[in-house]
């Protein structure tokens, strides 16, 4: 399986004739995640399909945290599944709200987020699980 090159590149490196550093497969695949996490739809200009429809919601007004966890578990691997496609579909996702007290004083919430049973397709290889935390404000979930 081809190795991803790390970021930022190095323009001197690929000027020099250096070898670039390079990620394996289930790095790539977690950071391209993680873009993917923080890329709203219609954010990138040459695929209005790319990035998560959690943006969108950021401040409706009308969800409770019940119903916000599966909605945003179920459009997260929706999305996840239609950018990223060197993992298999099948792996499970949850997402759910913690409320936590900020160093300002402020209660803040955050999403964590976590991916398990995932599958890379080329090598039927797994990936250990992921987990993320999104910082939201001012989110407000009842």
């Amino acid at each position: 399986m081809p190795e991803n090159y790390q970021y930022p590149i190095s323009a001197a490196a690929l000027y020099n004739g250096k070898r670039l550093p390079r990620y394996m497969p289930e790095e790539s695949v977690r950071r391209h995640i993680y873009l993917i996490l923080m890329t709203n739809l219609r954010e990138y200009g040459f695929d209005a399909r790319y990035g998560n429809a959690l943006w969108d919601n950021d401040f409706d007004v009308s969800i409770n945290e019940h119903n916000w966890n599966d909605t945003i578990a179920n459009v997260l691997k929706e999305d996840i599944c239609n950018a990223e496609p060197r993992v298999d579909k099948s792996f499970d996702l949850s997402a759910k709200v913690v409320k936590y007290d900020a160093e300002d004083h402020n209660t803040k919430q955050k999403f964590i987020i976590t991916i398990s049973k995932m599958v890379l397709t080329e090598t039927n290889e797994k990936i250990d699980d992921i987990e993320y935390e999104i910082v939201f404000s001012p989110i407000s979930i009842t």
